[in-house]
């Protein structure tokens, strides 16, 4: 039977990569107890995403399609960095 996390059958969690799996891992190993360093890295996670966000945002209103994708490039980059 799935879990409750899956629609899948096999119980898999549905839209996660390997190998956010095996970063996620690594990181709770490494954040072993550090209960904020976690939180921490969810924030400067967020911020520069937010950064990226902003600068896809100008480089549309410019017309300027290889930055969209190299900004979109790194936030997919930097996703799987952190495990998410």
């Amino acid at each position: 039977m799935p879990s409750p996390q899956s629609s899948r059958p096999d119980g898999k969690v549905q839209g996660l990569h390997p190998a956010s799996l095996v970063a996620t891992a690594v990181l709770l190993e490494a954040a072993a107890g550090d209960d904020g360093l976690i939180a921490k890295l969810i924030d400067a996670f967020g911020r520069e995403t937010d950064a990226r966000i902003e600068r896809m945002r100008g480089a549309l209103a410019a017309s300027n399609f290889p930055s969209i994708r190299a900004e979109a490039h790194t936030i997919k980059g930097k996703r799987r960095e952190y495990g998410s």
